[in-house]
C-alpha cells in the first residue's frame, strides 16, 4: 500500500565530467554549495527529500548535514541516470509519488 508522502528525488550521482570540476560543491553567490541549495529547495517542495549520490562522493554528507534530507548511495550510478532514478524509487516504494530534480539546477524554485 502506498503512503501519503510525495518524495523528492534529487539526482546527484553524476561525475561532472563536462563541467571539469565537481559542480555540486561549487559555491553560489549566496555562499551555499550548489547541491545544498538544490536539496533545500526540493525539501521545501516535497514531504521528504532523498539525495541520490555515489558512495565515493565524500563531500556530500557534510554539505547536507543541516538539511532535512536523506542521503542514499547508488551502487550502479556509473551506469547512467536511469539506474540512479530506479534506485531512488526502489528506496522509497512507500511514496504516493515522486518529484525528480537535478542537483545542478540551483535557480529552480520550490513553487515550480
Amino acid at each position: 500500500m502506498r503512503g501519503q508522502d510525495i518524495v523528492g528525488l534529487l539526482l546527484a550521482a553524476g561525475r561532472s565530467r563536462r563541467f571539469g570540476a565537481d559542480k555540486l560543491t561549487q559555491r553560489l553567490p549566496s555562499g551555499e554549495a550548489m547541491v545544498a541549495r538544490c536539496a533545500a529547495t526540493l525539501s521545501q517542495a516535497t514531504d521528504r527529500c532523498v539525495v541520490l549520490a555515489r558512495a565515493d562522493h565524500t563531500a556530500l554528507p557534510g554539505l547536507l548535514t543541516p538539511l532535512r534530507v536523506t542521503l542514499q548511495h547508488v551502487a550502479l550510478a556509473d551506469q547512467g541516470m536511469g539506474h540512479t532514478l530506479a534506485a531512488g524509487v526502489a528506496a522509497t516504494t512507500d511514496a504516493a509519488g515522486w518529484v525528480v530534480a537535478l542537483a545542478d539546477m540551483p535557480a529552480l524554485q520550490a513553487g515550480t
